[in-house]
């Protein structure tokens, strides 16, 4: 047999490719966390849900819910050393105004830090929102830095940074649509053990308390509305500390009264 070595295979190095696949476990952990408290949590703002991707080439991308909305928008990312790109994808039926004609492109564009991203692309139902990054930590130094120290400090604060973008860019955005976009509230029926009060929904988008009624002996029945599904409804009022027997949220137009 010839000694000669055997040669290398063309495209992407294993060891980057794991590289990839350990920093964004640590992203989604700190989006997880994200989700979880904060800005995002009290804002009834929908979680974005990782969805299979060649996260080994780089690529990474989730999509969430927007109440009322039936496309969902969406995140990608695109590691690249020199060249990170971070996408964010919003339908076209919500970006358009409450007056039916303004398109809220210019505001959103605008949305993650105030300045506007690199390209805005529109198609047939969506718009495409890119942000372009090449500077420390998406520089080639630093993604070999973090590389060879997977564990070290500048992939703990690439994958923060990452982390942070994503979330910020996602949190703004529907921020913008609740404000001024095509979503509109939903009106839903909750059971509880307690009656609901106005300062409960606070912390729901354009929460309001309709009423409150008791039906039986600690069986409560509350009407409100809110820019938000049932299951973020459901959600929220679980980690307010709502109790029901069993607690269940439905939206009124799916409830037989």
């Amino acid at each position: 047999m010839s000694d000669a070595a055997k040669p290398t295979k063309p495209g992407i190095s294993e060891p980057l490719r794991n590289f990839y696949a350990h920093l964004f476990e640590a992203m989604e952990i700190l989006i997880g966390e994200h989700q979880s408290f904060g800005n995002w949590a009290v804002g009834g703002i929908p979680d974005l849900r990782p969805q299979k991707a060649q996260k080994s080439l780089g690529l990474w991308y989730a999509d969430g819910a927007i109440p009322g909305i039936a496309v969902p928008g969406a995140v990608s990312l695109a590691l690249v050393p020199g060249d990170t790109r971070v996408g964010l994808f919003l339908p076209c039926a919500a970006l358009q105004g409450k007056n039916g004609i303004t398109w809220l492109e210019d505001v959103l564009a605008q949305s993650f830090n105030g300045e506007r991203c690199s390209i805005v692309r529109r198609d047939a139902n969506q718009v495409l929102f890119d942000y372009h990054f090449s500077g420390e930590p998406f520089d080639p130094a630093s993604l070999h830095a973090a590389m060879l120290e997977p564990d070290g400090p500048m992939a703990q604060i690439l994958a923060q940074r990452l982390a942070y973008t994503v979330s910020t860019l996602w949190v703004n955005a529907i921020r913008v649509l609740y404000a001024d976009g095509k979503v509109g509230s939903d009106d839903f029926l909750v059971r509880s053990m307690r009656p609901l009060a106005p300062d409960d929904l606070q912390g729901l988008p354009s929460g309001v308390l309709v009423q409150s009624n008791e039906i039986g002996d600690k069986v409560y029945v509350s009407y409100i509305r809110a820019q938000a599904t049932d299951a973020q409804v459901l959600d929220y009022l679980c980690k307010l500390g709502v109790h029901g027997d069993p607690l269940t949220v439905e939206r009124l137009e799916e409830t037989a009264l």
